[in-house]
């Protein structure tokens, strides 16, 4: 199983939620191979923006096709070109041709932090496009969101960051 840490004092502490519950999983006392890899320095907070805009844009539309965080990542994927493969064949039924694609990867593993800040860039800019307001409008309300769940979390005695 792959986790994500973070340097801390002077250890590593699990960087997300699915790394610390596998962490709360091991017995105390168990010896855990690991192998560390170190990656280009990924910005977190800018994934987090990424996803908590994808969330917007889905919550703020009726279109079928951009309704989920995933379907909206999807989408912004395709219309930055930020693909792996794009190949085309033809329907052996019906003789149309038709276009594969599969999107590219965002994880930290497969992306470096230049590449990332270009396909976030232009991203933001298309995912706001996609619910007619702009660019900075979008932040704003992806910031004021992420207050108000932060103050929810801390209402409910965990705090979300």
């Amino acid at each position: 199983m792959d986790i994500l840490l973070i340097k801390s004092g002077e250890g590593l502490a699990p960087a997300d939620e699915k790394s610390a519950e596998y962490i709360r999983s091991i017995q105390a006392g168990e010896y855990v191979p690991a192998t560390i890899k170190v990656v280009d320095q990924r910005s977190l907070e800018q994934l987090r923006l990424f996803w908590s805009c994808c969330q917007l844009v889905a919550n703020n539309t009726e279109d079928q096709n951009i309704n989920t965080k995933d379907k909206v990542a999807e989408q912004i994927k395709i219309a930055c070109r930020f693909v792996d493969t794009w190949y085309y064949y033809t329907n052996t039924k019906t003789g149309e041709k038709q276009l594969n694609l599969k999107t590219k990867s965002i994880a930290f593993d497969n992306l470096r932090q230049v590449e990332a800040n270009n396909f976030f860039d232009e991203a933001f800019s298309k995912m706001a496009e996609m619910i007619g307001i702009t660019k900075d409008e979008m932040m704003t309300q992806v910031e004021r969101q992420r207050n108000v769940l932060s103050v929810q979390s801390k209402f409910n005695g965990k705090e979300i960051k």
